[in-house]
């Protein structure tokens, strides 16, 4: 009897934790602070047909329902809401102003502090303060708005919208920038390593390799994890003499005795440098085959030759860091690093569940007042879906898909919606049934050979995973 109390209270502690979530997700919505908020902010109209709650109510959930719902459509939705009340498609777009950019930017900051988690505790990751994630994606936007986003130009748009996002995996806290298109993920780093602290880790991506930005992180007393960018950080080495001279990454990985190999180097450019340790790791035969497929098509695609060397390098991992080998053997340098493409993933359901990337309008409050009510409903229910993905895990040993939970929620958001405005009482259990469907139906399928995230995590903390991991936002001005 005594070996289940601690699973009982465990899910008693997941009920809780879900109950909480979704009560605050009400309150969210909860009329009266809402239509304050909206007069703060100018937005309301006395004696308007679209008050501030339900303005926010269709745009949050259309944009689940339609993607990029057209004016047409959001008329038809107050329509619905208001009992059949005529509300033109003229009425809806005079409302989208720049006060309504402001009231939706005050309501995503509201959704940011409600889903700010407890932080996580793995025992391999608590020597770090923060474990930070950073990567970005963007999207093209109509010509019009050059003005306020630019974009490459050429045969690309005149505008474009780049939007920064990092996690730390202990707290499960997203933040986030907007910028234009032709802003460098390495430029955006001045911001990023303001933020680090001592003990901070940075998951760092080929995107973001630049060797000041690991000085600086040094000099902190941060600490970071990359993969080494061949073409701007060159190796240094030990000879037997003990000078140090320059290696040749092709040299090191042809006398390889071992399938994983640590260094200690100096990474250097014209500018800068920084002493670190280099793990070379052979890949195992599925994972580089499927990189070399992607090499010789990323090759074809730029009409270029795939050399010998570049197929041979191809065949390794390079990670370099400045983590002492206590904290982070070399054994377990591509675990912790493989967490980092969770973000992508993470990318790829939210532009093709919610069309972050095809938003067409040419106004830019117009544009800023849609991608805050995608960001609303994204945030609301990421939290969710992260709460659901730990309880099935626990529970089950099964791992929920983001890509299907987003679609799911997706097909309840009209139902959602018809609640929050008509009867607020039924919102809990919407969602409770939409939560337990997710964690039954919505399992993520295991690919052969690969394992599933919560497994990495698991392995690098030693541990069941615990419950309290989750996931939510903070805003990075």
């Amino acid at each position: 009897m005594q070996t289940n109390i601690p699973q009982i209270m465990d899910e008693e502690k997941r009920k809780k934790e879900i109950a909480k979530f979704i009560k605050l997700t009400s309150e969210f919505f909860e009329r009266e602070r809402i239509e304050e908020l909206a007069w703060e902010e100018k937005f309301a109209q006395r004696e308007s047909t679209i008050t501030g709650h339900l303005f926010l109510s269709v745009f949050v959930f259309a944009i689940s329902i339609y993607g990029v719902p057209t004016f047409e459509k959001l008329a038809g939705l107050f329509h619905d809401i208001l009992a059949g009340v005529e509300i033109t498609r003229e009425a809806v777009y005079q409302r989208i102003t720049e006060k309504a950019e402001k009231f939706f930017e005050r309501l995503l900051s509201m959704t940011i502090s409600l889903t700010i988690p407890d932080a996580v505790k793995l025992d391999m990751l608590k020597h770090f303060a923060h474990v930070i994630i950073l990567d970005s994606t963007s999207f093209q936007l109509p010509d019009e708005l050059a003005e306020y986003f630019r974009g490459s130009g050429g045969d690309a748009s005149k505008s474009a919208i780049k939007i920064q996002f990092g996690y730390d995996i202990k707290s499960g806290l997203f933040f986030y920038k907007l910028q234009d298109g032709t802003c460098s993920d390495i430029n955006y780093q001045n911001n990023f390593v303001e933020m680090f602290e001592k003990d901070d880790l940075s998951l760092r991506d080929l995107g973001y390799f630049n060797l000041r930005v690991l000085e600086e992180l040094d000099e902190k007393d941060a600490y970071f994890l990359s993969r080494l960018h061949m073409q701007n950080g060159r190796i240094w080495i030990q000879d037997e003499h003990g000078q140090w001279v320059q290696a040749d990454l092709l040299d090191l990985v042809q006398n390889l005795s071992e399938d994983i190999v640590e260094l200690d180097v100096y990474v250097a450019s014209p500018k800068h440098r920084i002493k670190a340790r280099l793990v070379i790791e052979r890949l195992p035969e599925q994972a580089k085959n499927q990189r070399l497929r992607k090499l010789r098509q990323d090759c074809q695609r730029q009409k270029r030759p795939l050399t010998d060397r570049a197929r041979t390098l191809a065949s390794f991992n390079f990670f370099i860091s400045n983590i002492e080998e206590q904290y982070l053997p070399k054994e377990q340098f591509r675990l912790l690093y493989s967490i980092r493409w969770q973000i992508e993933l993470v990318f790829k359901a939210w532009k093709s569940n919610f069309a972050l990337d095809k938003i067409t309008s040419s106004k830019a409050h117009v544009v800023k007042t849609f991608l805050y009510a995608k960001l609303i409903f994204i945030f609301l229910t990421t939290k969710m879906i992260r709460i659901v993905k730990n309880w099935t895990w626990m529970e089950r040993r099964k791992e929920v898909s983001e890509y299907r939970a987003y679609k799911h929620f997706q097909t309840i958001a009209h139902n959602w919606m018809m609640a929050i405005v008509r009867e607020p009482d039924t919102v809990t259990e919407i969602l409770l049934d939409a939560l337990k469907f997710i964690s039954k139906s919505c399992i993520k399928c295991k690919r052969k050979g690969r394992q599933l995230p919560f497994e990495i995590l698991e392995e690098i903390s030693g541990s069941a995973l615990p419950d309290s991991v989750g996931t939510g936002t903070y805003g990075l001005a």
